[in-house]
């Protein structure tokens, strides 16, 4: 596949998570409104809070995007195994971890406030996981993009 291919098929990617990201987000708050308004778990209290931790958790997906964004670029210039898409990488393993740990201790915070949906304790551990699989799965290809550029250095300099 050519790099230029490969770049747009990146961006048309990352444009989709956004998009739906946009979705997710735009929809959260009329989910939360609706847990709220269902008077069975007599909880009238939680849209704001919920909905301000929610619409925090999508800072750091976004400025993932982003650097997704940035990675598909070099890509397209042919220059995808560089010290400073390590370094993205490891900015992305860091987002991820901040924002799984964020939802987590939200949810902790919210459970000892009493405001917290009862299923949502075992979905923030769900999400947390997830978190900390994205940041060990970029963390080993930020090593490896690193070796890389280190390896494609040495051969740039032996020509």
């Amino acid at each position: 596949m050519k790099p230029k291919h490969f770049s747009f098929m990146m961006k048309f990617i990352i444009i989709a998570l956004a998009l739906f990201g946009a979705c997710f987000y735009a929809f959260m708050p009329s989910m939360v409104k609706f847990i709220e308004t269902y008077n069975r778990f007599d909880m009238h209290h939680i849209f704001y809070p919920w909905s301000i931790v929610i619409l925090l958790t999508a800072i750091p997906c976004y400025a993932v995007l982003v650097l997704a964004w940035l990675m598909a670029e070099s890509v397209k210039k042919e220059t995808q195994f560089s010290h400073l898409n390590a370094a993205r990488l490891k900015k992305m393993a860091i987002c991820a971890l901040a924002d799984g740990g964020f939802f987590f201790l939200a949810c902790v915070v919210f459970w000892m406030f009493g405001i917290l949906f009862p299923a949502i304790i075992i979905f923030s551990v769900l999400i947390l996981l997830v978190a900390i699989a994205f940041a060990a799965v970029a963390t080993v290809l930020a090593g490896m993009v690193e070796k890389a550029a280190v390896l494609q250095e040495d051969s740039d300099l032996t020509i």
